[in-house]
């Protein structure tokens, strides 16, 4: 296998997380999302062994929330609502604007930066007006999108935009998710005791403090 097709190849595994990362933190625990989980063959895609495992088990739990029925879908999006949305003030508020403001408000000079970053890379926020551009779900969908973008590059042999693509992607970790995701993460992880999200959160920080490829 040359360089390009491996790359290829591990591309398609991280946009796949990222994908799942993404839908959960925009949609929540849908029925939609736990069947795609149920469905994935975690031990089937390059990532590092300690993201393997951790998403292995929250496939299992998706597969076996299935089996017991709506109530345990019901019961993983009253928990993710308490944690993430409210109505009484949520743990683990999903803003990046929350962690890096010194008002620790919205709509921040942070939230701008973050959108003029999607449209430098091309990317149309589609909840746009309606979700903060950092939101947690709306980041991760950025990062999907510049994965996504590099995988289909490497699928095509161009190897120059697929550096493009990842060099924009390091950039955004670094110079911004990697400062408060996570802090998100272990909020998230401390307010809970249910291992699904345990497992989202170390997720999102294997993401932010070792940024993929």
């Amino acid at each position: 296998m040359d360089m390009i097709a491996y790359r290829e190849s591990a591309l398609r595994s991280e946009a796949l997380l990222l994908d799942v990362l993404r839908r959960l933190f925009l949609e929540g625990p849908s029925q939609a999302l736990l069947e795609a989980l149920a469905a994935t063959d975690a031990a089937g895609l390059e990532l590092p062994a300690p993201q393997v495992e951790v998403l292995r088990r929250m496939c299992a739990a998706a597969a076996a929330g299935i089996e017991r029925g709506a109530d345990r879908c019901l019961d993983l999006q009253a928990e993710f609502a308490r944690l993430l949305v409210g109505p009484a003030e949520p743990p683990a508020l999903p803003y990046a604007s929350c962690y890096l403001s010194p008002s620790r408000s919205l709509m921040t000079e942070e939230t701008l930066a973050v959108r003029e970053g999607y449209l430098k890379a091309g990317l149309v926020v589609q909840q746009l007006h309606r979700i903060p551009d950092d939101h947690l779900g709306i980041e991760l969908e950025f990062l999907f999108f510049l994965t996504s973008a590099a995988a289909q590059a490497a699928s095509s042999g161009d190897g120059e935009t697929v550096m493009h693509r990842l060099a924009e992607r390091r950039s955004f970790i670094e110079q911004h998710f990697s400062r408060w995701a996570p802090t998100f993460a272990e909020r998230l992880m401390r307010a809970t005791e249910e291992p699904f999200f345990h497992g989202a959160g170390r997720l999102i920080k294997a993401v932010a403090e070792a940024p993929l490829a």
